[in-house]
Order: C-alpha cells, then structure tokens, then sequence
C-alpha cells in the first residue's frame, strides 16, 4: 500500500518542464494564437509565457490551470506526451476527482 504523497512527490523537473512547455507550444499554435495574444488572454507576461514553453523556470499549478483554461484544454491535457506525470497527474488518474481540486490541494 502506497502512502501519502509528500510535497517532494509534486516536484517536475526539468525533462518535465520542456515537454510541458512543448505541449503548452504545440497546444497555441494549433489555435493559431501569438504568445504576446495568448499571455494576454490569459493574463500573464509573455516572457513568462516564452519561459515556460523553452522549459525554464517551474511553473505554478496556478499558472499550468490559467493557462489550460485559455487553451480550453484539461489541466492534465498539459501532461500528456513525453513527460512522467507527477503525483498529482496520478492522483487525478487514480480517482478522476476534479483536476483542479487536486491541482490546487498540490499548489497549497
């Protein structure tokens, strides 16, 4: 029996974080959206934004949410490709609770 997930367990690391920002990237562009008109829809920097799609920096649950809901995606959408999912993307498989329930238990 596996215990609870510590806060370690909802760590993503950098392999994670370029196949996330990869598929925020793919996701904008099949809307035909700039990343200076996206970041402003969802209402973050574009530098941030520009960050998180090359992989740099560790972005929020808050942030990944915020920017699922301006691609119209489910947060774990965000998830899907070539990343390991963290353990709140389990979590979420595991139970099918509401994404952003478990997404904002995580962000604390």
């Amino acid at each position: 029996e596996k215990g609870a997930p510590n806060r370690d367990d909802y760590q993503i690391g950098e392999a994670e974080n370029i196949a996330i920002g990869q598929r925020i990237r793919e996701l904008r562009d099949a809307e035909c959206l700039s990343q200076r008109t996206f970041a402003s829809m969802v209402g973050m920097n574009r530098s941030l934004l520009a960050d998180i799609e090359l992989g740099r920096g560790n972005p929020s649950v808050k942030t990944l949410c915020k920017i699922a809901a301006g691609l119209n995606v489910d947060l774990v959408d965000l998830f899907r490709g070539k990343c390991v999912y963290p353990a709140f993307v389990n979590a979420y498989l595991e139970t099918e609770a509401p994404m952003e329930a478990i997404a904002m238990e995580a962000d604390g």
